[in-house]
Formats: structure tokens, sequence, C-alpha cells
């Protein structure tokens, strides 16, 4: 099967190809407008934009039924759901439709959605685009509003809460991005304590460039920072992590295989 054009002259602009760009550009959400205000028995969506796996699409204003004022509904989410193998013709238009669902925690109404890549082979993708309370006080808790899919995953701990010897871990990817940002954690230990910072690295196009990302929290009473060093090495395609080591008012540069361990590595392009 030959190679299909799709953002190329004299050829179809699919809605998959386009959808497959938007997915990787934008995360699930509301674009604009979909402002939300709830009542004793019912919410009203203003009209707006939003877009789910890349397809964008527009809501009209709208107001759905919901119940109100009792635990057992304490939180309620407005869900789209696009279904591909609806119409979706000249005149009828009906792969996006809105529902709500209702629950006593906000785990509850926000879990169990299907989200397949309906620019491949999958043909239901479902998205949060609010959370409301309809407890006993009324109002909008969160709007999920679409954000740039700025970040890729390029290295990841497979035991982030296991402790973390100083090694170099071939990552070929790294050569591809000039901005990284690096998660670290403390692992918990008989303190109970656990904290987790970023760090963000730019690294020219060639060159091995250092840092020391450090996760900072109190401890008995006092200020703990733990740090290690990691090195992003775009030339040779590779990430050294230094030992960890801990300072405080009861440490004094101490080193140990739990301080200061790598969670994950993500990669961006910046310039």
């Amino acid at each position: 099967m030959p190679i299909e054009g799709i953002f190329f002259e004299n050829q179809y602009l699919t809605a998959k190809g386009l959808g497959a760009f938007g997915n990787a550009s934008l995360s699930d959400g509301i674009l604009t407008g979909c402002d939300i205000t709830v009542s004793s028995n019912s919410v009203t969506i203003t009209e707006g934009y939003a877009i789910i796996r890349g397809r964008v699409f527009y809501i009209p204003q709208t107001t759905l039924n919901i119940q109100t004022g009792t635990s057992s509904v304490a939180y309620t989410s407005i869900i789209a759901t696009v279904d591909t193998t609806a119409a979706s013709e000249e005149g009828e238009f009906s792969q996006v439709t809105l529902r709500t669902l209702q629950g006593s925690s906000v785990a509850s109404v926000i879990g169990g959605l299907t989200n397949l890549d309906i620019n491949l082979t999958g043909s239901m993708a479902e998205a949060v685009l609010a959370i409301l309370n309809t407890g006993t006080s009324l109002g909008v808790v969160a709007r999920n509003v679409s954000s740039g899919r700025s970040m890729t995953t390029l290295w990841t701990n497979p035991s982030p809460a296991q402790g973390f010897s100083a090694q170099t871990v071939n990552c070929p990817a790294v050569c591809f991005y000039d901005t990284f940002y690096i998660e670290i954690r403390r692992t918990s230990g008989s303190d109970g304590w656990d904290g987790r910072n970023g760090t963000i690295l730019h690294a020219p196009a060639g060159t091995s460039t250092a840092c020391r990302p450090a996760v900072v929290g109190s401890y008995d009473s006092r200020v703990d920072i733990t740090f290690r060093n990691v090195i992003i090495n775009r030339s040779t395609g590779q990430i050294v992590f230094g030992d960890g080591t801990s300072v405080g008012s009861e440490y004094n540069t101490t080193t140990a295989t739990k301080w200061a361990v790598p969670v994950a590595i993500y990669g961006m392009s910046t310039y």
C-alpha cells in the first residue's frame, strides 16, 4: 500500500489525518467558551469548542438535567463521547454526544471512560469536560481546558520506590530535544516522608549539560534537601546519574542510593 499524503497539494485532508495531528498537539478538553453554571436541577453549558483525540467539535448552548443536594450525588462530571460509527453526513452529524455522571466522590465520576485511538482503528473516545460540586453547595470544581502537548517521555525508572545507584543510561532519544524536565523523589524510609520535585534543563545540540535537581522537605522540624547530579549528553545519547546526596541540620553530604531517586525524564522542543 503506498504512502498517502495528508497535508499535501492535490491530496485529501482526511478526518483521521487531521485528528492525528491535533491529538499530538493538544490534550483533550475545552478549547474556548463552554462556561458552566449549576442550578438546583440542571447544568447549563454555554456555546464553545472542545477537542477529543484531535477531533474538534462545536457545542451549542446546552442544558442537562441533574440531581443535587445529597451525598450520593456530591459530584457530577460532564462527559463528551465521540463515536465514529454514528452518522457524519452533510445534513446530519451525531458522532459527538454529552452526558453527565454523578457519584459520591470525584473518583466515581471520572473513571471507566473509553479512550481508543479513533484516528487509527478505534471508534470511540471519551473525555471529562468538567467536574461539578452538586452536593450541599453547587458550583464548578474544575474545567478541563485543553493544553499543548509539550513533553515526551524519554526515560522512566521502573522501580521509583527503590534505591537508585549512580549509573549511565543509554537514551538515544535525548538527541532529538533541547529542553528536559527531570522529575525526582525522596524515597520513604523510617521517617515516612516522601516528596517530589522537578527541574528543567536546557541542553544545546551536541553538548553535555549537567544539573543538580533537588527535593526540599521538612523532617523533624528541620529542612532536609536531597539532590543528585544528572548529566544529559545529547552528543552520545546518554543520561548520566551521579550519587544521591542529602544535606540538612543533621546530615553532612552523606551519600546513599535512596536520596533523590529519579522518576522520569521528559523531552521538549523549545527552539
